[in-house]
């Protein structure tokens, strides 16, 4: 809710900063997991968790991304996010 344009997003961040929650500064979707897992499980570097390697990869795509460029191509893979209000998310990798 906080990272749209919905109506009630500042009752959302309120609970929020009441429980402590930190904000993502890059969020991943399952769908951007389960994609990497179909097709590109041979650029995994086994030396960290899968999600901290998409994590990892996917911020580093992100510092290439231009303003207004959802695609990024890095490392063989692109990258699709959604520039959300306050972090962007993850939504595929092809």
């Amino acid at each position: 809710m906080i990272n749209s344009d919905h109506s009630k997003k500042e009752i959302a961040q309120a609970e929020l900063d009441r429980r402590g929650t930190v904000i993502p500064t890059l969020e991943i979707s399952g769908h951007a997991i389960n994609r990497f897992s179909e097709r590109f499980m041979d650029k995994w570097d086994k030396k960290v968790g899968l999600y901290t390697f998409i994590l990892e990869s996917a911020s580093e795509a992100l510092k290439m991304a231009e303003k207004g460029n959802e695609k990024v191509i890095y490392n063989g893979m692109t990258f699709v996010f959604d520039f959300g209000l306050c972090y962007p998310t993850l939504k595929t990798i092809m």
